[in-house]
């Protein structure tokens, strides 16, 4: 694709090809989004490896904490992000720059309260998540470390977001990359030359974090391609500006809390129908198909702006291309990695543990578990489109579907009578379920935009 100068790239959603505008806005996302997956599964194969299944079991206990914090940040950060490209937009640079120091101002202190508050119900918090009395030891010192981070994990989500907003993609992959690769190698470092156990894969996050806070703080500082500046004088809490990034981030958390609190009900339910392996199992599976979720994701944003602006022009072929191409693309790789881990599961176990009761944790239950990931991207992806089209009713319960109103139920009656059974099926039924649910008002949409082509054209 020729370059284009910087004032025609969003000239360029309208009139280049589909295919290579949704593959120019995804590449980015996807690569920073498959490192931040990837990152998650080498640490998961060091303490599975290095320190043992149990530390394995103990730090999946840790996720829906962790979980909780990125939806935090991630509230934050989309909340800061909108506000911050629509000043942008409206050539408000001081507006936008206010916007980045109530971002910044509020990660620091919903961190240190996290922090604080964590510190004071640790022991509760890792038994509500499900450990039990094998695995709580693991889980209380690999959490009490973590916790110190939660403001740089809030601050690294956020800002992350609004470097994005300000048309820095790039910026945002890299923080990523820097912040897996950094990760994974104090991992290794910690973990098998200082032999540290789970203290060493927490302090390899919680400094992996800290060096990505750095790179973005001096992104908004001294780096001559920031876009809006973040000064000390800036860093307050103003209420009209708390209150707009609020209204806007509190879909993106309750969505993610969602996530967080699937988690911490999974481990409860594999700790009581199958003990403390099936947790460990669950650890690795969840960062297993993170990979999977992470690169529909980043289709699913690059189709974002491509659909949002062409609607907005009224090219309504050219929406209904984005959608359909991101779909077929989501789809033809979740098929990939279905078939990789339904018919390879002791493979993909051996990478993360030389234990042969773990393996047969993991042979047993991740099958069942993936079964019905080939339907992952349609809800995924049919979520977004509706945002997109600014459909914010559709996009909000879609967001819901998956985890909250299909998920749970059925975690909470099918193992009732089917045991650990019910359980497992519990994970493909609600893709499934999520997916046909997805598609009824989907295609309802597209035919929609197939009329409204027509008469345009």
């Amino acid at each position: 694709m020729a370059k284009v100068p910087k004032g025609k790239k969003a000239e360029m959603m309208g009139t280049y090809p589909v295919g290579a505008m949704l593959w120019k806005l995804s590449l980015p996302t996807i690569t920073g989004m498959v490192v931040q997956a990837s990152y998650n599964m080498v640490d998961a194969a060091f303490i599975g490896k290095g320190v043992g299944t149990l530390a394995l079991g103990g730090t999946t206990i840790c996720l829906p904490f962790q979980m909780l914090m990125g939806a935090m940040g991630g509230a934050i950060g989309m909340g800061g992000a909108s506000l911050v490209s629509r000043a942008l937009g409206r050539r408000d640079r001081e507006l936008a720059s206010r916007a980045l120091g109530n971002v910044v101002a509020l990660a620091l202190i919903l961190g240190i309260a996290a922090t604080l508050l964590g510190k004071a119900s640790a022991e509760g918090m890792v038994t509500l998540f499900g450990a039990s009395e094998e695995i709580k030891p693991y889980a209380l010192e690999y959490l009490g470390i973590i916790l110190l981070g939660c403001p740089l994990t809030l601050l690294a989500m956020s800002s992350n977001a609004v470097v994005r907003s300000e048309g820095n993609a790039n910026v945002a992959m890299l923080s990523m990359v820097i912040s897996g690769l950094t990760n994974v190698f104090l991992d290794w470092l910690f973990i098998f030359h200082f032999h540290m156990g789970v203290a060493g894969a927490a302090w390899g996050t919680l400094l992996s974090k800290l060096l990505v806070v750095i790179w973005l703080i001096s992104h908004f500082t001294v780096s001559p391609h920031k876009v809006i500046k973040l000064s000390p004088r800036r860093l307050r809490v103003d209420r009209d500006i708390v209150s707009e990034i609020s209204s806007i981030g509190i879909s993106a958390f309750v969505r993610m809390a969602g996530t967080s609190l699937v988690m911490a009900s999974v481990n409860n339910a594999m700790g009581i129908y199958g003990g403390p392996y099936y947790v460990a199992a669950y650890g690795v599976t969840n960062r297993v198909m993170s990979i999977v979720y992470m690169a529909v994701n980043g289709v699913a944003l690059g189709m974002q702006p491509l659909a949002g602006y062409n609607y907005g022009a009224g090219l309504f072929d050219r929406v209904r291309s984005s959608i359909k191409l991101s779909i077929i693309w989501g789809t033809g790789g979740c098929v990939f990695f279905f078939l990789l881990l339904f018919f390879l599961p002791e493979r993909v176990f051996s990478l993360f543990t030389n234990d042969p009761d773990l393996i047969a944790a993991g042979v047993a239950s991740l099958p069942t578990i993936v079964a019905g990931t080939s339907l992952v991207a349609i809800h995924r992806i049919g979520a977004t489109a509706f945002q997109a089209l600014g459909k914010g009713k559709p996009a909000f319960w879609l967001s819901m579907t998956r985890h909250v109103l299909v998920f749970l139920p059925l975690l909470a009656t099918l193992p009732r009578f089917m045991g650990l059974t019910g359980v497992l099926l519990s994970f493909p039924l609600a893709d499934a379920i999520a997916a046909g649910i997805t598609l009824l008002p989907l295609s309802k949409e597209m035919g929609q935009l197939k009329k409204e082509a027509l008469s345009t054209s």
